[in-house]
């Protein structure tokens, strides 16, 4: 209800042909929120199921920040195409989908270029996602599958450029490059399972360059909830086991080596958090191999919060 408030009155001028269950409508749509160009086809002759359509809508500086009132969005400026559109609900919808993004404000940035070219088969998205900005050119292919019981994902990502502070994302200067592949499964972060690999990474912040070869992260779940996370790089090799959560860990760690490993804690600039009881509650074993201090070190105390 809130948000047919925040749009107004909402105002159509255009054609319709057709009839109720197969129609074609072409025109411009108005309200608070900002106008959008259509130009549609919905035939629903045999039902939503069956439903076939294809088009184009148009948005013009939209504002997201009123339609989902979230302070970090602005306005966006797209185009997006339908085409062998069949299907209006989620089980059986199935599309080819061509997105061009002109503009999209988000924290106070305008981010532009922005391509998205992918297909919709009953729950299975499978696309590739260009970003050509200044401060983030990025290329993402992948799936996302929730086609069963557990949601699937696998990206692969290749990362030219990503300047986090320059993008409000960070409060000191931070960039980053490198290439991403991960296969993930899970309902929420603290059942994800499966591996990620980063190669050919670099980090760059106000007063460090750091260059990782590659790392590869594993993750694991057995039937009794106890979690397993490796880790392999050139900067550390590491493991955690037990039953523990993936959101509550790193604070937990942190908390475990400044207690039982005050020198190395000193070293890379840890300092003490008020966790509560989240070191308590977490139940875990954890080996650690640092072979590069001085890159662990920048990379502990980075502020990459906007």
């Amino acid at each position: 209800k809130d948000v047919y408030k925040r749009q107004g009155q909402i105002t159509y001028k255009g054609n319709v042909d057709g009839s109720l269950k197969d129609f074609v409508a072409y025109g411009i749509l108005n309200s608070n929120l900002g106008y959008s160009k259509l130009d549609v086809h919905l035939n629903t002759e045999k039902g939503i199921e069956k439903a076939t359509y294809r088009g184009e809508v148009e948005l013009i500086d939209f504002d997201l920040r009123r339609w989902t009132d979230d302070p970090n969005f602005g306005t966006i400026t797209l185009l997006a195409k339908i085409t062998d559109g069949s299907g209006l609900k989620g089980s059986t919808a199935s599309a080819n989908l061509e997105t061009t993004i002109k503009k999209f404000e988000f924290k106070e940035y305008d981010y532009a270029n922005i391509n998205f070219k992918g297909s919709l088969n009953k729950q299975l998205l499978d696309g590739i996602l260009n970003i050509h900005d200044p401060n983030a050119d990025l290329d993402f292919e992948g799936k996302i599958d929730f086609t069963k019981t557990v949601p699937e994902y696998t990206f692969v990502s290749s990362i030219t450029a990503l300047d986090l502070y320059k993008l409000n994302l960070s409060k000191k200067p931070l960039s980053f490059t490198g290439l991403l592949d991960f296969n993930l499964k899970g309902k929420k972060l603290d059942d994800l399972q499966g591996t990620l690999n980063l190669k050919e990474a670099k980090i760059k912040s106000d007063s460090s360059i750091n260059e990782l070869k590659e790392l590869t992260l594993i993750s694991s779940l057995d039937s009794k909830s106890v979690r397993r996370i490796s880790v392999k790089s050139d900067w550390l090799d590491a493991t955690v086991e037990g039953i523990y959560s993936i959101t509550k860990i790193w604070p937990s760690l942190k908390e475990q080596l400044i207690r039982q490993f005050p020198d190395i804690a000193q070293t890379l600039k840890l300092k003490k958090s008020n966790l509560g009881d989240t070191v308590i509650n977490q139940r875990y074993k954890f080996e650690l191999n640092g072979k590069d201090v001085s890159a662990l070190r920048d990379l502990a105390h980075l502020n990459i919060e906007a």
